[in-house]
């Protein structure tokens, strides 16, 4: 994703959640720190509380979004993506609610696997 301010000019840095360096729950927020890239090499740390979370997805269900990804190229990756993080999202959420153990979470790639291959097939053009 692009990020753009006033106070950098004309400079538009690139920040690419994937390439983080952490993604941590720490005093009630989700943190996500990394580094953007070329042109200028900058340290980030994005926190996320609970309403920015509920905002977000609120945002994404929006018709803007939606008609810009029913256009989008990799549409399909885009859905096949969404579809298995909500699966995974609820599988996770529901096994932690009823008791289980958050290192069988961490280890759970049965979901992940299949978003991966959407992924990949997106980059295929399917």
């Amino acid at each position: 994703m692009d990020l753009w301010s006033k106070g950098l000019g004309k400079r538009v840095l690139n920040l690419r959640l994937r390439e983080r360096k952490a993604l941590v729950e720490r005093d009630g927020k989700l943190e996500i720190d990394g580094v953007m890239g070329a042109p200028v090499f900058w340290d980030y740390r994005v926190s996320l509380g609970e309403r920015d979370v509920l905002d977000f997805l609120d945002f994404l269900k929006g018709p803007v979004p939606v008609r810009y990804l029913v256009g989008a190229e990799k549409r399909w990756a885009i859905l096949a993506t969404a579809l298995a993080g909500a699966l995974l999202f609820l599988r996770r959420t529901l096994f932690l609610l009823f008791g289980g153990s958050p290192a069988v979470v961490a280890k759970d790639t049965v979901v992940q696997e299949a978003m991966q291959e959407g992924e990949d097939n997106g980059k295929r053009g399917s």
